[in-house]
Protein backbone atom coordinates (compact mmCIF):
# COMPACT_ATOMS: atom_id res chain seq x y z
CA UNK A 1 0.00 0.00 0.00
CA UNK A 2 3.08 2.35 0.55
CA UNK A 3 3.81 4.53 -2.17
CA UNK A 4 0.29 6.68 -2.24
CA UNK A 5 -1.59 4.64 -4.96
CA UNK A 6 -4.08 4.00 -2.68
CA UNK A 7 -7.75 2.28 -3.61
CA UNK A 8 -6.22 2.06 -7.09
CA UNK A 9 -4.07 -1.06 -5.79
CA UNK A 10 -7.30 -3.17 -5.58
CA UNK A 11 -9.17 -1.31 -8.52
CA UNK A 12 -10.96 0.89 -6.15
CA UNK A 13 -10.99 3.45 -8.85
CA UNK A 14 -12.91 2.36 -11.18
CA UNK A 15 -15.60 1.77 -8.32
CA UNK A 16 -19.22 2.94 -8.46
CA UNK A 17 -20.17 5.22 -6.02
CA UNK A 18 -22.18 3.03 -4.32
CA UNK A 19 -18.74 0.98 -3.62
CA UNK A 20 -16.91 3.65 -2.51
CA UNK A 21 -19.70 4.43 0.05
CA UNK A 22 -19.66 1.07 1.27
CA UNK A 23 -16.07 0.62 1.34
CA UNK A 24 -15.79 3.83 3.35
CA UNK A 25 -18.15 2.09 5.91
CA UNK A 26 -15.92 -0.64 5.81
CA UNK A 27 -13.23 0.95 7.07
CA UNK A 28 -14.52 1.67 10.33
CA UNK A 29 -14.91 -2.07 10.77
CA UNK A 30 -11.15 -2.28 9.90
CA UNK A 31 -10.38 0.33 12.87
CA UNK A 32 -12.41 -1.30 14.98
CA UNK A 33 -11.55 -5.11 14.27
CA UNK A 34 -8.02 -5.13 13.48
CA UNK A 35 -5.86 -1.13 14.20
CA UNK A 36 -7.65 -0.98 17.96
CA UNK A 37 -7.02 -4.28 18.88
CA UNK A 38 -3.42 -4.62 17.21
CA UNK A 39 -1.97 -1.21 17.62
CA UNK A 40 0.16 0.27 20.39
CA UNK A 41 -0.97 3.59 21.59
CA UNK A 42 2.36 5.21 19.54
CA UNK A 43 1.53 8.10 17.46
CA UNK A 44 2.73 8.70 13.84
CA UNK A 45 2.81 12.70 14.07
CA UNK A 46 5.24 12.42 16.93
CA UNK A 47 7.25 10.24 14.41
CA UNK A 48 6.72 7.58 17.49
CA UNK A 49 7.70 3.96 16.05
CA UNK A 50 4.59 1.63 16.82
CA UNK A 51 5.62 -0.21 13.72
CA UNK A 52 3.72 -0.71 10.22
CA UNK A 53 0.63 -1.18 11.84
CA UNK A 54 0.76 1.51 13.56
CA UNK A 55 2.26 3.53 9.98
CA UNK A 56 -1.03 2.23 8.43
CA UNK A 57 -3.27 3.50 10.78
CA UNK A 58 -1.92 6.89 10.57
CA UNK A 59 -1.60 6.94 7.02
CA UNK A 60 -5.08 5.11 6.04
CA UNK A 61 -6.48 7.81 4.52
CA UNK A 62 -3.66 9.18 2.83
CA UNK A 63 -3.16 5.83 0.61
CA UNK A 64 -6.98 6.41 0.19
CA UNK A 65 -6.92 9.42 -1.78
CA UNK A 66 -6.47 8.30 -4.97
CA UNK A 67 -9.88 7.14 -5.05
CA UNK A 68 -11.27 10.66 -4.15
CA UNK A 69 -9.43 12.85 -6.01
CA UNK A 70 -11.11 13.67 -9.49
CA UNK A 71 -7.95 14.37 -10.89
CA UNK A 72 -9.81 16.97 -13.73
CA UNK A 73 -10.78 18.96 -10.98
CA UNK A 74 -8.84 18.63 -7.88
CA UNK A 75 -11.32 21.64 -5.89
CA UNK A 76 -14.14 19.51 -6.28
CA UNK A 77 -15.54 16.56 -3.76
CA UNK A 78 -15.73 13.06 -5.06
CA UNK A 79 -17.92 10.29 -4.43
CA UNK A 80 -17.58 8.99 -1.37
CA UNK A 81 -15.92 11.72 0.33
CA UNK A 82 -18.58 12.71 2.87
CA UNK A 83 -19.16 8.98 4.17
CA UNK A 84 -15.40 9.32 4.58
CA UNK A 85 -16.13 12.08 7.00
CA UNK A 86 -18.35 10.42 8.60
CA UNK A 87 -16.42 6.74 9.50
CA UNK A 88 -14.01 9.26 10.92
CA UNK A 89 -16.60 10.57 12.94
CA UNK A 90 -17.22 6.61 13.87
CA UNK A 91 -13.59 5.64 14.44
CA UNK A 92 -13.03 8.52 16.82
CA UNK A 93 -15.74 6.53 18.83
CA UNK A 94 -12.90 3.50 19.05
CA UNK A 95 -10.97 4.05 22.51
CA UNK A 96 -7.90 4.07 21.20
CA UNK A 97 -4.95 6.62 20.34
CA UNK A 98 -3.49 5.50 17.11
CA UNK A 99 -7.45 4.93 15.69
CA UNK A 100 -8.39 8.43 16.71
CA UNK A 101 -4.98 9.84 15.02
CA UNK A 102 -5.37 8.35 12.10
CA UNK A 103 -9.30 9.61 11.80
CA UNK A 104 -8.14 12.83 12.88
CA UNK A 105 -5.32 12.89 10.03
CA UNK A 106 -8.19 11.74 7.45
CA UNK A 107 -10.59 14.64 8.99
CA UNK A 108 -7.11 17.10 8.47
CA UNK A 109 -7.50 16.43 4.52
CA UNK A 110 -10.87 15.88 4.30
CA UNK A 111 -11.61 19.52 5.83
CA UNK A 112 -10.46 21.02 1.81
CA UNK A 113 -13.87 19.55 0.50
CA UNK A 114 -16.20 19.35 3.91
CA UNK A 115 -14.63 21.99 5.93
CA UNK A 116 -18.15 22.76 8.19
CA UNK A 117 -18.78 18.66 8.70
CA UNK A 118 -14.69 18.30 9.57
CA UNK A 119 -14.68 20.81 12.36
CA UNK A 120 -18.34 19.55 13.63
CA UNK A 121 -16.55 16.38 14.26
CA UNK A 122 -14.03 17.75 15.37
CA UNK A 123 -15.58 20.30 17.83
CA UNK A 124 -17.86 17.13 18.83
CA UNK A 125 -14.64 15.10 19.61
CA UNK A 126 -13.34 17.76 21.51
CA UNK A 127 -16.13 18.18 23.50
CA UNK A 128 -16.55 14.39 24.51
CA UNK A 129 -12.79 14.45 24.95
CA UNK A 130 -10.73 16.49 27.47
CA UNK A 131 -6.57 17.20 27.41
CA UNK A 132 -5.97 15.08 30.22
CA UNK A 133 -8.46 12.10 28.86
CA UNK A 134 -6.85 12.11 25.34
CA UNK A 135 -3.26 13.53 26.12
CA UNK A 136 -2.01 16.93 25.23
CA UNK A 137 -0.06 16.15 21.94
CA UNK A 138 -3.77 14.22 20.15
CA UNK A 139 -5.64 16.67 21.77
CA UNK A 140 -3.68 19.57 19.83
CA UNK A 141 -3.32 17.28 16.74
CA UNK A 142 -7.34 17.58 16.94
CA UNK A 143 -7.47 21.43 16.81
CA UNK A 144 -5.27 21.29 13.76
CA UNK A 145 -7.03 18.31 11.99
CA UNK A 146 -10.48 20.79 12.34
CA UNK A 147 -8.37 23.26 10.47
CA UNK A 148 -7.19 20.89 7.86
CA UNK A 149 -3.71 21.77 8.99
CA UNK A 150 -2.59 17.98 8.76
CA UNK A 151 0.63 17.00 7.29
Amino acid sequence: MAGGRGWSMVGYRDATDHERVEFAKRCVELYRSIFAKRCTPALGHLNEDGGPLNDACYMWFDWLSDAYIDFEDVSAPFPGQEALVDACRQILKIGHPACHEGALHGLGHLSEYYPDQVRAVVDAYLKENSEKSVGKSLYKYARLAGAGKVL
